[in-house]
């Protein structure tokens, strides 16, 4: 792409004087590469939009923001995919040092975690890392433990959140149900006590044959719990 085509938030000099690559990092098990083609990105760690999408045009920058622990973080879009939350400083080393080796990680040399520039990163041990930020005062401060806990209560109140919804939108009060108690009844009376086919049964509601095998074994519309053979015991008895 033209030079002319990306001025936007930066000028014909900024662009010139600086070299592009197209930003690049490898996945937590270190074998897939995600190559983001709709951006460049410079040494020094400025990230530019080469395409228009929607509303966002060639040349804008893009902004990273600040991660619950205080690393910059910032969001990709790849074949219509979104990747959020990316480390600013694991995407800039290997977009220009190369894939970071199995087993190693990145540390800043200064402590500060938003200093991302590339003479201030270095590849260690997570052992070496805790070490370093050790000897820096970043771990085990009243700060870093209340952050800890902040974050174990999030993720419990997720957790809790997730369970009450799960209680709220069970069955036919699922907003995506499309059967109710009664026809999730007469399926499994027709197929326990009837004998009909899941073939006959998915043809007689319209639903998939994987939502009458979910039915039939209990996997779903069973806030009991009931094994099959106990559903199949609770049908008889209510003969």
């Amino acid at each position: 792409m033209k030079i002319k085509s990306l001025i936007r938030d930066l000028s014909y000099e900024e662009i010139k004087e600086r070299r592009w690559r197209t930003p690049r990092v490898w996945d937590n098990k270190g074998k897939k590469k995600l190559l983001f083609r709709d951006y460049i990105m410079s040494e020094d760690g400025i990230v530019v939009r080469v395409i228009k999408i929607n509303n966002y045009f060639p040349g804008k920058k893009i902004k990273t923001r600040k991660s619950f622990f205080g690393y910059e973080v910032i969001n990709f879009s790849l074949n219509g995919k979104r990747f959020a939350g990316i480390r600013f400083h694991r995407l800039l080393w290997e977009t220009w040092k190369g894939r970071i080796p199995k087993g190693l990680e990145i540390n800043h040399k200064d402590g500060i975690k938003t200093n991302n520039s590339l003479s201030n990163l270095e590849v260690v041990t997570h052992k070496e890392n805790m070490q370093h930020a050790n000897r820096r005062g970043l771990v085990n401060t009243k700060e870093h433990r209340k952050k800890i806990s902040e974050s174990c209560k999030r993720e419990n109140l997720s957790l809790e959140v997730k369970r009450r919804k799960s209680e709220i939108f069970r069955g036919e009060n699922h907003p995506k149900s499309i059967l109710n108690q009664i026809q999730v009844n007469r399926i499994r009376y027709l197929n326990y006590i009837e004998d009909w086919t899941s073939l006959n049964l998915v043809k007689r509601f319209s639903v998939s044959k994987s939502t009458i095998y979910s039915i039939l074994s209990g996997h779903t519309w069973n806030p009991s719990h009931l094994t099959k053979k106990e559903l199949i015991c609770y049908y008889l008895k209510s003969q």
